[in-house]
């Protein structure tokens, strides 16, 4: 993901694609993310969109909610958005684990209250 958002994408993309080829649904899932990811970089918005929904649909992850949010507001689709945040916020203790390796990330919780005051914004709340 990070390779996606520093404008490597093409080493994003062949991890993206040795994760996809694995039998377990939690691989091919952040596969999807890391495509999301790119095409988040790309500005693909509904590339993006599809990317975190095939996610989503293999293995329900915070990440890949937090994305679709991103996906949303970005298209301008704000309820929508607005709605993703707002389970990324009900789902908050996944986003400090969120790769079961020890490491606290409460960074990814940060975003969620000014991506929430654009979607609402964008709405007219």
């Amino acid at each position: 993901m990070l390779f996606a958002r520093a404008g490597q994408r093409d080493k994003a993309k062949e991890l993206a694609d040795g994760l996809a080829g694995r039998l377990q649904p939690m691989s091919r899932a952040y596969a999807e993310v890391i495509n999301g990811q790119i095409a988040l970089a790309e500005k693909d918005w509904v590339k993006a969109y599809d990317a975190f929904r095939a996610a989503i649909q293999l293995a329900d992850l915070w990440y890949a909610r937090f994305g679709l949010a991103v996906a949303y507001i970005e298209n301008g689709s704000f309820v929508e958005g607005l709605a993703e945040i707002e389970t990324c916020e009900k789902r908050r203790g996944e986003a400090v684990a969120l790769f079961l390796d020890d490491s606290p990330t409460y960074r990814y919780l940060a975003p969620l209250p000014d991506l929430k005051a654009r979607a609402r914004k964008g709405f007219g709340t």
